[in-house]
């Protein structure tokens, strides 16, 4: 069986519907990409995926998970990585010493009360983000999200009008299914991924997975520029089984039950269009957890 009983269907948003301009949001955020932070999250795991797909087989079975992690948290430099893992052949480092971000985001959390038939926003103090009851497919004992990671946090300029309809619009998705729910805590990501015709853009290191919050809107795209790929695809409890695919334009958004459902998603990767110009894929995520 792919699916069990699921408390809310899978919904495409559009965020014209709720009177938000998407050539306003495109226009505010285009001017400050150059104000997101770096992910140097995902160029550690870049590497490490580098490192595992170069090894023998019979060695990776003798590297602990303190090191993955250690390279993972950049507390393992690259010239330790040469010294951990001498097999590694002088071309295989060159490449890990090229990888570059390409992946940008800004990072806000909230939390909205319902009263007076209307919701209220409260924008939280900035704190590390960790996904504690993520999960991904291969039920790897090291998810590498379940760790404390600290991103920029997003500049107060951009919570602004459109964001908080967009917090509106989530929340009443909820409250359709869950007429009883009054609040909620809603974590916010502003990501760019980039690509160029050297180095692909993800933003699925993970794989197919689930990002442990009650509801997500796992993309609402803003912009694509200059690319192929970034479909949006969620499978059914196999895992394996895609039920629903969609390669998301700008103004739309995905949006789901996640923690404890039978359904996983991933995005895939993005490639330019034309390589003599680089692209990127900009989007706003939403996990969203209710508080009882």
């Amino acid at each position: 069986m792919l699916l069990s009983k699921i408390e809310h269907p899978i919904s495409i948003l559009n965020i014209s519907t709720f009177g938000i301009s998407i050539s306003e949001v495109q226009e505010l955020l285009g001017k400050n990409y150059i104000n997101y932070g770096a992910d140097n999250y995902l160029v550690q795991h870049n590497k490490i995926n580098l490192i595992k797909s170069s090894m023998p087989k019979e060695k990776k079975i003798d590297i602990s998970n303190e090191i993955w992690l250690g390279i993972y948290q950049n507390m393992i430099n690259d010239n330790e990585i040469l010294s951990l893992f001498p097999f590694i052949e002088e071309n295989i480092f060159n490449k890990i010493q090229q990888i570059k971000p390409t992946r940008k985001r800004c990072i806000s959390e909230y939390n909205l009360e319902f009263s007076k038939n209307k919701w209220h926003a409260e924008r939280l103090s900035h704190r590390p983000f960790s996904q504690k009851l993520s999960a991904n497919s291969a039920n790897q004992n090291l998810d590498y999200r379940l760790t404390d990671r600290l991103f920029k946090e997003l500049p107060q300029d951009l919570f602004d009008d459109n964001l908080n309809k967009m917090f509106i619009m989530a929340a009443d998705e909820i409250r359709f299914a869950k007429p009883d729910v009054k609040r909620l805590n809603i974590i916010v990501h502003h990501t760019l991924i980039l690509c160029s015709h050297t180095q692909a853009g993800d933003n699925s290191p993970e794989g197919i997975h689930q990002d442990g919050a009650d509801f997500i809107i796992s993309a609402l795209c803003i912009d694509r520029n200059n690319i192929n790929g970034g479909k949006s695809i969620v499978y059914g409890a196999d895992k394996i089984t895609p039920i629903f695919e969609i390669e998301l334009q700008a103004g739309q958004g995905l949006f789901q039950p996640d923690a404890g459902t039978d359904l996983w998603h991933k995005v895939t990767p993005i490639t330019v269009k034309n390589n003599t110009e680089s692209g990127y894929r900009s989007t706003i995520g939403f996990d969203i957890s209710v508080i009882i």
